[in-house]
């Protein structure tokens, strides 16, 4: 998720762990330690394209990364601390910190790779997207409120246990209404007759009232996806056709830059020819149209893309035409207001 959110997380088990022997000091420790393991990105200098794709929440993001890292940060902590607490509690407190930024990077569609150096297979639940202020809120405020308070004050553990229940609650949340929109769009495909599996309902911008559906048509060489509200009639979504392209993807398929953007989609790409180049997008990370029509001048609604040379010798990320943001924002909340799903 957003550094914003890591650090608040952090510094919220920060508090809980050591706020009251410690005071402001524990939420910086947790707030750094939150942090840590997106500092990954500073190998970006000496990594081409390629290599950055599987880099980022690679090993710094895995279940056997974290134990070296709770272990360097809580013994840091510790000497930090200069006896104010306990060793066990200064582990506990960097154990907490990194273990749930991972946790809550799982929960977005980038995924995460939490069994490096065993397995590359990304792990993602698509319950939160990347950005949430209902998540992210009750961090902020718990933590800006205990800021004014003193060490000793009996509202401080309450403030920031109730601030960590809400959060966790919207979490749960999320899961229900994923739940409710895979039915939906399960429904809807049924009664459109679509040859097609559902794949996945990931939360779309910055809610989780609104989400974005992807599946699968074998016999048609592509996928369907669509956008989902909780109060949508199954018979109402517009379903939208996206062809795999799997001869301009068998183009590179073999290369190493064409691998790495297969691998990172999970197999769920659009390929097209662009001169001497093929675009490999991903699909799994939402369409940059929502559920409006794709324009006449721009066809292709995948966000994540890679443009890769036809002989495979080169990579880089390239940036979808996008529709103006507040336009954007402006037709989700129109969406989670009632407006029913375009065509």
């Amino acid at each position: 998720m957003d550094s914003l959110t890591q650090a608040a997380l952090g510094a919220m088990m920060g508090e809980l762990c050591l706020g009251r022997k410690w005071g402001r000091k524990a939420m910086l420790a947790g707030a750094l330690i939150g942090t840590i393991p997106d500092l990954d990105i500073l190998a970006y200098p000496f990594l081409d394209s390629v290599a950055r794709i599987s880099w980022h929440r690679g090993l710094s993001h895995s279940l056997l990364g974290c134990i070296p890292g709770t272990l360097v940060c809580g013994y840091l902590v510790h000497l930090w601390g200069k006896g104010a607490f306990r060793k066990q509690q200064a582990y506990l407190m960097a154990g907490l910190a990194w273990t749930t930024h991972i946790l809550i990077d799982v929960f977005t569609a980038y995924g995460t790779q939490i069994f490096e150096p065993f397995s590359s297979k990304r792990v993602s639940l698509d319950n939160l997207f990347i950005i949430d202020p209902l998540f992210t809120l009750p961090l902020i405020i718990g933590l800006v409120w205990v800021l004014f308070l003193k060490r000793e004050h009996p509202w401080r553990l309450r403030m920031t246990a109730s601030a960590t229940t809400l959060t966790c609650l919207y979490t749960l949340w999320s899961f229900f209404a994923q739940y409710q929109a895979n039915s939906i769009a399960e429904e809807s495909l049924r009664q459109h007759k679509l040859q097609a599996e559902l794949i996945q309902c990931g939360a779309g911008p910055l809610t989780t009232l609104y989400w974005y559906a992807l599946a699968e048509a074998p016999t048609e060489n592509g996928y369907y996806y669509s956008y989902v509200c909780l109060h949508d009639d199954p018979k109402e979504l517009h379903w939208h056709f996206v062809p795999r392209g799997d001869d301009a993807a068998a183009t590179v398929a073999h290369t190493p830059a064409g691998k790495a953007a297969i691998w990172f989609a999970e197999g769920h790409y659009e390929a097209w020819q662009d001169g001497e180049n093929i675009i490999l997008g991903d699909l799994r990370l939402g369409s940059h149209y929502l559920d409006l029509e794709p324009s006449a001048e721009n066809t292709h609604p995948s966000l994540f893309r890679m443009r890769i040379t036809t002989d495979g010798t080169n990579a880089e990320p390239v940036r979808a035409t996008r529709q103006d943001s507040a336009a954007l924002l402006k037709r989700v909340w129109q969406r989670i207001c009632g407006a029913p799903p375009e065509g």
